[in-house]
């Protein structure tokens, strides 16, 4: 689908609001695994949720359908001598020795909205500056 999306950025305090609406789009989601789900989503968030301040993105289809969904986390990590500001792709972003280790990440989105979600949150992420966007 060859279209441009609205996308709505949310607080993850948000969260109690928006999990129905993450649980129906993973359950439309052909790939979307265990890490995905609200259920696994809403306990990152409730884990990680006030040290991080990550982003809850919603993609609609015009104004009404949800096609895709993402938690962004915005953080500068140093590397020797360097600040890396990078961008985490849902339930990533914290210290490595409080990882929960997210295993199948990937875009949540409807089928045949993968392509229209990746530009849209490329062209989200492409905001504010960043380095590095990390997908573990």
């Amino acid at each position: 689908m060859n279209r441009d999306l609205v996308i709505e950025s949310h607080q993850w305090t948000q969260w109690p609001e928006l999990a129905s609406v993450w649980s129906a789009l993973a359950g439309a989601c052909e790939h979307a695994s265990f890490f995905l789900t609200a259920e696994a989503v809403g306990a990152w968030l409730d884990v990680f949720g006030q040290r991080l301040e990550p982003s809850i993105l919603l993609f609609r289809d015009g104004e009404h359908t949800v096609v895709g969904a993402a938690v962004l986390v915005r953080r500068t990590v140093r590397k020797g001598p360097f600040a890396i500001r990078r961008v985490y792709l849902n339930t990533s972003g914290e210290d490595d020795a409080d990882s929960a280790c997210i295993e199948y990440n990937e875009l949540l989105c409807r089928p045949g909205y993968e392509p229209a979600v990746a530009r849209a949150l490329r062209a989200h992420i492409d905001r504010e500056p960043w380095d590095e966007l990390a997908v573990p």
